[in-house]
């Protein structure tokens, strides 16, 4: 008779079941807020929706610029980022903006000074290896132009 007593003692029931589903349901939700509450998230541009306002003048300019006769061209020679702009580089003005999807800390934002054969270099070793969204937002002889290519920057050594 004093085993079936400490039988019952320990016994499973329902509301023993029960209690320990909803238990077990709000760790897992206290889990999951605590995991989205320390999620780091960077927006493509903390004012994103003052730049939808204005995209229309962005697809403008990307026009104009895809309908020059020799386009901007962007490539990665040795150890710098070569712009080589169409037009000589004293006329050229604006700003190279270098997206890094994947962490905002190293975005750069750099002013154009191109030269006379109109080539700007941005010098690579100041840049984390990984991929770039490179955003050309310029002008010559007061028209403006827009230009967006993807680069992946190979570790520099």
């Amino acid at each position: 008779m004093m085993n079936s007593k400490a039988k019952k003692k320990w016994a499973w029931s329902w509301g023993k079941g029960i209690f320990l589903v909803y238990g077990l349901f709000v760790c897992g939700i206290l889990f999951m807020v605590t995991a989205a509450v320390r999620q780091k998230i960077d927006l493509v541009d903390p004012d994103y929706y003052a730049r939808e306002l204005v995209y229309q003048q962005q697809i403008d300019k990307m026009k104009r610029s895809n309908a020059l006769p020799e386009p901007l061209t962007i490539k990665v020679e040795k150890d710098n980022i070569v712009l080589h702009f169409p037009f000589s580089g004293d006329s050229v003005s604006g700003m190279v903006d270098l997206f890094r999807p994947s962490d905002a800390l190293h975005d750069r934002k750099i002013e154009i000074l191109a030269g006379v054969d109109g080539k700007m270099y941005i010098p690579v070793q100041d840049l984390h290896p990984g991929a770039y969204r490179i955003k050309v937002d310029w002008m010559c002889q007061g028209i403006s132009y827009f230009d967006e290519q993807v680069l992946v920057i190979q570790s520099v050594h």
